[in-house]
């Protein structure tokens, strides 16, 4: 996946047919933020490609950890559905003040690969509690395999 090499029109294609599939995915599972970060080339840190619903300029320079204290480091770390309910209470998640300073609560965060090798971290958020479905985070996982194909494309 090499973004930075394609031209211009298939880079302003795929940035928006992600910001589309992430646009459903917050409307189809009742959430209020969605994002999808990629791993910087170095894979030290994770970087703001897309969202959905951030309210400032701090999300597009937002430099994410790749660690386990960090929702994205851990998403990959797992290589699964990672769900948390409540993070204003969580110990886990350190590196956590982009979510934090937007009032997130609950998330679903899960990996998004090119060829069983994670790029990237796509994730669902909600200001407050709630408790996801088997269906909502289904549908989450089914996005990140989507993402994945279109990456595959860049």
């Amino acid at each position: 996946m090499r973004i930075d090499s394609q031209d211009a029109a298939t880079k302003l294609a795929i940035k928006l047919a992600t910001e589309s599939i992430i646009r459903d995915l917050v409307s189809a599972v009742k959430a209020d933020l969605g994002k999808l970060v990629l791993l910087e080339p170095d894979g030290n840190a994770f970087f703001a490609y897309a969202g959905i619903g951030w309210s400032d300029d701090t999300f597009e320079s937002a430099r994410i950890p790749v660690s386990d204290r960090s929702l994205a480091g851990y998403v990959v770390a797992t290589r699964g559905a990672v769900i948390f309910e409540n993070l204003p209470q969580s110990k886990r998640f350190r590196d956590a003040e982009l979510l934090l300073k937007h009032g997130v609560v609950s998330s679903i965060g899960v990996a998004v690969r090119l060829n069983d090798t994670a790029v990237g971290v796509l994730s669902v958020h909600t200001r407050v509690q709630q408790t996801f479905t088997s269906e909502q985070i289904t549908r989450v996982e089914r996005a990140g395999e989507a993402l994945g194909e279109l990456l595959a494309t860049a």
